[in-house]
């Protein structure tokens, strides 16, 4: 079954460069926003520290705007806000050796998995696995890994597709 992703727009902003304007920029229409706990800082004005905070910052998101919010907490694992509910997933217990490159695979797993028609909390716990995979090895490419590196390190199996 071939689908279209047109509809899933995933902004990640770094703290750096969070614009002046960017909580306008929810209000426009953001369907998939997905931050880290500095950068959801940055956009609310308020610490975000560890799960708790990141569940309602996730949540705080949404209201100004985000159709879904996603705001990662590091090892801690991530939060979810959206129009299917809230969900919080604990980080997966890896032996890490580099975080460079945990964040972009954690998108793209989550990017990939939405796409694919998998549930928002199925999708937000394959990304966490991925991005607590891309860890344990040196580097940013080299270490994207594939779902069955993610299994043989986090246990998470890989969500399937529904027909």
């Amino acid at each position: 079954m071939k689908r279209t992703i047109g509809w899933l727009v995933v902004v990640a902003v770094l703290v750096a460069m969070v614009p002046r304007d960017a909580a306008a920029l929810l209000t426009a229409g953001v369907d998939w926003l997905v931050v880290n706990e500095s950068e959801a800082a940055e956009l609310l004005g308020r610490t975000v520290a560890g799960l708790r905070d990141a569940a309602g910052a996730a949540a705080d998101l949404v209201v100004m705007g985000a159709s879904h919010a996603v705001v990662t907490a590091g090892s801690q694992g991530a939060a979810l806000a959206g129009a299917a509910g809230a969900e919080s997933v604990p980080g997966f217990s890896v032996r890490s050796v580099d975080s460079v490159g945990a964040g972009d695979a954690f998108v793209a797993a989550l990017g990939v998995t939405l796409a694919a028609g998998i549930a928002p909390a199925a999708a937000l716990r394959a990304a966490c696995a991925a991005g607590a995979t891309a860890t344990t090895r040196q580097g940013a490419q080299a270490a994207l890994p594939r779902p069955a590196e993610i299994r043989a390190t986090t246990g998470a199996d890989w969500p399937v597709a529904p027909d």
